[in-house]
């Protein structure tokens, strides 16, 4: 049920597989969004100061651990109507699984990630929005018009598993009241596009051929089975180096997945080969490829030229943007940074003070929205920013709604959006206005339907027209710089 908007929700799963084995539109575009604010991050456009630590930072910082807290909240912000009590597995009737579905990912993704989730509900919601694979909007289609059964218990079930753990969104698979949400009528060897609408909810797609190609219903493989997808494992089955294998913590030399290994160990990819297996995580001063290979406290930083574990700074400790830990270097860090792997000890973020040294930085501790912060890129959100700055200290704040001013997002400050999405600032007028529309210059947003391509907004594009600058429409794939129907055989 929720194997698509599982991907969506955490943008570093972009590239899981749907339970048809197709991956999502929305999940690359949210790798897409990432990878460009990324980029931007490594700038030293906007300078920083580390040199010191104000009273802003403390208050905010007596409130997290030296590991942090992440803030889940969101707030209804646009009307939305009461839901039932996810956390509490509560049945959910059909007509309010849309909008019980996305609270339950929008805080899922905001409790497992500290770097990417929305304060509101409303951002959220256009977040993703950007889908045109409706992945459970499909299924409820499908079960209003009587085609396949749903199960509201199961439903509540499932959505409890999205909010109570971060695994639903990390193993790859969805949980198994979500594929029980939605039970298929079609009977095994009939043709099939999706797992949900088969009895056994495994459709067995052609190996090696477009994933848009149609499959066959089939039963699920029991353990040690050859598999190229989770979801064609029975049951809680993981599908782990191609064969069903169950989800317990791998060991030290086990064939695994990315969050397949147990206590101290990663999942490690040989270059050569192809292959991954499960790895010790390194101590301080070991060498490492990238911040997971290194122990809790630890991230990749480079030492002498050298990628080493250095270790991560503590809150109102001085920090490099776009480093790794105390120690300054290259790797993964800035607003941009995860809880694992960042300059900074936790969920804390390496945060720029205005008018100081480019590239310094000081840990502070995320801020929810009416908390006080002292840059942007402290406070918790994509649709918010530390605003009414003034004497080195500010308060987080949803973005600006349409028709108020604006200003062009700071990336480096660790902004993506200066308006609450889906709205955007006008250049000129400076202040917020409907997303742009057909032909018009766009960063991220267009107006529904249509797609961001080469910094314009673009219908998708029908069969036999150019996809060189655009996306084709749903069911057709690119091919030699024109969309059409996929090749199958």
């Amino acid at each position: 049920m929720f194997a698509r908007f599982s991907c969506i929700a955490l943008f570093a799963l972009a590239a899981c597989g749907t339970s048809g084995g197709a991956t999502t539109t929305a999940g690359d575009a949210a790798a897409d969004i990432t990878a460009a604010a990324d980029a931007a991050a490594g700038s030293d456009s906007t300078p920083a100061k580390a040199d010191s630590v104000t009273d802003t930072v403390a208050v905010a910082d007596a409130k997290a651990s030296d590991e942090g807290t992440v803030p889940g909240d969101i707030a209804p912000i646009g009307g939305d109507t009461v839901t039932p009590d996810i956390a509490g597995g509560t049945p959910i009737p059909l007509d309010q699984l849309e909008a019980a579905m996305f609270v339950a990912l929008c805080t899922a993704m905001n409790n497992c990630s500290s770097s990417f989730g929305f304060a509101s509900l409303d951002s959220c919601k256009v977040f993703f929005a950007v889908s045109d694979d409706g992945g459970p909007t499909d299924m409820i289609v499908l079960a209003k018009a009587g085609k396949v059964k749903y199960d509201p218990v199961q439903a509540g079930k499932c959505l409890a598993a999205f909010t109570g753990s971060c695994s639903a969104l990390t193993s790859g698979k969805a949980p198994l009241a979500c594929q029980l949400a939605f039970q298929g009528t079609i009977e095994d060897g009939q043709p099939c596009d999706q797992g949900e609408v088969c009895k056994s909810y495994y459709c067995k797609k052609p190996v090696a051929m477009s994933f848009a190609c149609p499959g066959v219903c089939a039963q699920p493989l029991a353990a040690g089975g050859a598999c190229q997808s989770g979801d064609a494992c029975k049951g809680d089955l993981l599908c782990i180096g191609e064969k069903c294998t169950a989800p317990t913590p791998g060991k030290a030399g086990d064939a695994c997945s990315d969050s397949s290994c147990g206590p101290d160990l990663y999942c490690k990819s040989d270059n050569t080969t192809g292959k991954q297996q499960c790895t010790a995580k390194g101590n301080a001063n070991d060498p490492c490829e990238d911040a997971v290979a290194c122990k809790t406290g630890l991230t990749c930083g480079m030492v002498d030229t050298v990628a080493k574990c250095v270790a991560q700074a503590k809150l109102g400790d001085p920090c490099k943007i776009g480093g790794g830990g105390s120690g300054g270097g290259a790797g993964s860090g800035g607003p941009f940074a995860n809880s694992e792997g960042g300059p900074c000890l936790g969920t804390a973020r390496c945060v720029t003070k205005p008018g100081g040294t480019p590239g310094e930085g000081v840990c502070a501790a995320v801020a929810k929205v009416g908390e006080p912060c002292i840059a942007e890129g402290q406070c918790f959100g994509r649709d918010t920013s530390c605003a009414d700055f003034k004497d080195g200290k500010g308060t987080c704040k949803l973005l600006p709604a349409k028709g108020a001013a604006c200003l062009q997002p700071n990336f480096m400050a660790g902004q993506l959006f200066s308006c609450l999405p889906p709205f955007v600032c006008d250049a000129t007028k400076k202040v917020c206005v409907d997303p742009p529309t057909v032909g018009q210059e766009c960063m991220f947003l267009c107006a529904a339907g249509l797609n961001c391509n080469q910094g314009k907004c673009m219908a998708k594009a029908k069969s036999g027209e150019s996809c060189q600058d655009a996306s084709c429409i749903k069911g057709l794939e690119c091919i030699d710089g024109k969309c059409g129907a996929p090749v199958c055989k």
